[in-house]
């Protein structure tokens, strides 16, 4: 069983617990600090027949982004510069 799950920018940064539903009903899961969009997780025998069910995190930005984020980021983005896609090749 595979679930896609929507996280906000600071679970995902942050990491903590989350309610996830399962076919057997929620479970809290705990999300890893520091986690991606992409990034997944088990719930051992939350499938099913009693199967492993896949979560997929989804990190996912606000409705609206309001000035204070805005100045947050562009504050914290001087100082923690990192290239996302620096793995990519040109012409790929």
């Amino acid at each position: 069983m595979f679930l896609t799950l929507p996280v906000t920018i600071y679970e995902a940064a942050l990491g903590g617990k989350v309610p996830v539903p399962t076919i057997d009903g929620s479970v809290n899961l705990s999300i890893p600090a520091g986690s991606n969009t992409g990034r997944k997780l088990r719930l051992k025998g939350r499938g099913i027949n009693g199967g492993d069910q896949t979560v997929e995190l989804k990190v996912v930005m606000p409705p609206k982004v309001d000035s204070e984020l805005t100045e947050f980021m562009e504050k914290w983005s001087k100082d923690h510069q990192y290239d996302p896609r620096s793995e990519l090749k040109a012409g790929v």
